[in-house]
């Protein structure tokens, strides 16, 4: 008979068989509460956003009453129309009992139908309650297992454990409402890992760290979503209050005379603080949320396991069997390099897109040694500083050049009609880049192999080396674009499980023999077989590496 167990320590006989079955805790009848708060709050908000900007628009009299004219700008909040006011309330109300009951449904009908079991060969999960899935999962197939606790899960005493497998993009088994004391057990079971020790920490939390990898990681993401809401608002501010700025603007007489004495135009230094505003709250943004996700970071080894640990409202906990990891990726910015750090990512087959892996390295902020030591540790010995690394064809040089001289005169131009700048001056100075940025381009592109890794290095600026074993390759594509086909080059793209939330190892510019050797070997090793018994091609690489030299880290 098999025991099985609710969250709030009760147990009772259920079913037959060997192993434990486990149902959710009580709390799940009250954990998507706050998520109905908050859509309560969306609709809301959108219901006073949508009354605001109508009522700046012409509207007759016979219009609804969220369209009434007593609700222009923000008096809505001062409740001075109380109809509207109850209307809003009404609304708010009814969406949140809506969404509270319809929260609370789902959480009863998930504890009384949905059951876990695990024993030594698998584990059996039953979800839905209209649409009934039981699904199996060899254990021997588990890539990971990762505990999650938000601010809920905190106040109740439980926890969210998910179950990672090979397949991408989505988890194999997520338990949203064990109790604290079960996730950690069963986690344990899972990974067959015993408790973590002091002895095998690697990384200890540090906020002065994650601050340093929050200023230092400003991305072009939040950057262009930063900078389109900031414009957007400043030209609804400009179109309300267009005479209020007219009358700011000539009451600042003292700040445009300052500009003329330096010779800045009036535009442009309005531009450059927008500018200077949208990097700031860019920046913010990164820090911020770097401090959430890293503030408590540890990185600890134990019984063969790297156990990840970060979060700062949002706590979580990964284990991860070193033999699962599909390969190592080490990115350093020219701003980290500067300062001696790289940051270490690990690729695990079947990754959860809400666990959002790419953003919690496995090491976010290494030095030279710590970087070699993950290295080591995490694929088998592997001395990072002993790889011969080879470059490619030099006719990338070339192709650089080109790329580069294109995209500088375009700037050029653009700078030439936005700000006045002499043609010939900026023409001059894209002459005299782009050879430079295509030779760091070219001395960027690498490659390097041992008997059973090969590594690929890219990337001018943001310099990112791939490690990869051998044995985890699933396929290697040979592309040539019609540049690449008149020059003889080709790229190297490397199919390997876990590279979904990152961009696929790739090495670009090989001469065209060697890629095509390059590949065939690679495949043939993957597939544990030797049909490519043949000599090197015409300017190929012979199947080990010359005599070992030091290689940079990043």
């Amino acid at each position: 008979m098999s025991a099985t167990a609710d969250m709030g320590g009760r147990t009772d006989e259920a079913g037959s068989g060997n192993g434990t079955t486990l149902r959710h805790h009580r709390a799940v009848l009250i954990l998507g509460l706050p998520t109905a708060l908050a859509q309560s709050f969306a609709v809301l908000g959108a219901i006073a956003l949508m009354t605001f900007f109508k009522s700046e628009a012409p509207h007759d009299e016979a219009a609804s009453i969220l369209q009434d004219p007593a609700l222009a700008g923000f008096e809505w909040l001062l409740v001075n129309d109380l109809g509207t006011s109850a209307v809003l309330l009404a609304l708010f109300l009814g969406s949140l009992i809506v969404s509270g009951v319809g929260s609370v449904i789902q959480g009863y009908l998930r504890l009384r139908l949905e059951v876990f079991t695990q024993d030594p060969r698998e584990i059996f999960l039953r979800t839905g309650w209209l649409r009934r899935i039981d699904r199996r999962i060899p254990r021997d197939k588990i890539q990971s297992v990762t505990l999650r606790r938000t601010l809920m899960h905190r106040l109740t005493g439980t926890a969210e454990l998910v179950v990672d497998t090979s397949i991408q993009g989505e988890s194999e088994a997520v338990l949203p409402t064990l109790s604290h004391r079960a996730a950690i057990q069963l986690r344990q079971e899972l990974s067959r890992s015993a408790a973590p020790t002091q002895d095998g920490r690697l990384v200890d939390p540090s906020v002065a760290r994650a601050l340093l990898y929050g200023i230092t990681g400003l991305r072009v993401g939040p950057l262009l979503l930063v900078g389109g809401f900031v414009m957007t608002q400043v030209g609804e501010v400009m179109q309300l209050y267009a005479d209020s700025i007219v009358t700011g603007v000539e009451e600042a007489g003292w700040l445009i005379t300052g500009l003329d004495q330096l010779n800045i135009d009036v535009g442009f230094a309005i531009t450059a603080v927008a500018v200077l505003t949208i990097l700031a709250l860019a920046w913010l943004l990164s820090t911020v949320s770097a401090l959430n996700m890293l503030a408590r970071f540890e990185l600890t080894l134990a019984d063969g396991k790297f156990v990840k640990r970060y979060g700062l409202f949002e706590a979580s906990s990964m284990t991860l069997p070193l033999e699962r990891i599909q390969f190592l990726r080490l990115d350093g910015s020219l701003l980290r390099r500067a300062l001696g750090y790289t940051t270490v990512h690990e690729a695990v087959a079947g990754e959860h897109h809400s666990l959002r892996r790419a953003e919690v390295p496995l090491m976010p902020l290494a030095g030279a040694e710590d970087t070699r030591r993950i290295v080591r540790l995490a694929l088998g010995g592997l001395e990072l500083n002993r790889l011969d690394w080879q470059p490619v064809s030099r006719k990338a040089i070339r192709r650089g050049l080109v790329r580069y001289a294109f995209a500088l005169v375009i700037l050029a131009l653009a700078a030439v009609l936005a700000f006045g700048a002499p043609l010939l001056a900026v023409l001059l100075l894209a002459a005299v880049l782009a050879p430079l940025l295509a030779y760091r381009r070219w001395l960027s592109l690498g490659s390097a192999e041992t008997e059973d890794v090969v590594a690929v290095k890219t990337g001018p600026f943001m310099k990112r080396i791939w490690i990869i074993p051998k044995k985890n390759i699933q396929g290697v594509d040979l592309t040539r674009t019609p540049f690449q086909r008149r020059a003889a080059l080709a790229s190297l793209t490397f199919r390997v499980a876990g590279s979904g939330h990152f961009s696929r190892p790739h090495l670009p510019d090989l001469p065209e023999a060697e890629a095509v050797y390059m590949q065939q070997r690679l495949v043939a090793h993957a597939a544990r077989t030797a049909w490519w018994t043949g000599p090197p091609l015409q300017g190929g690489r012979s199947d080990m590496p010359g005599t070992p030299g030091d290689g940079p880290v990043c």
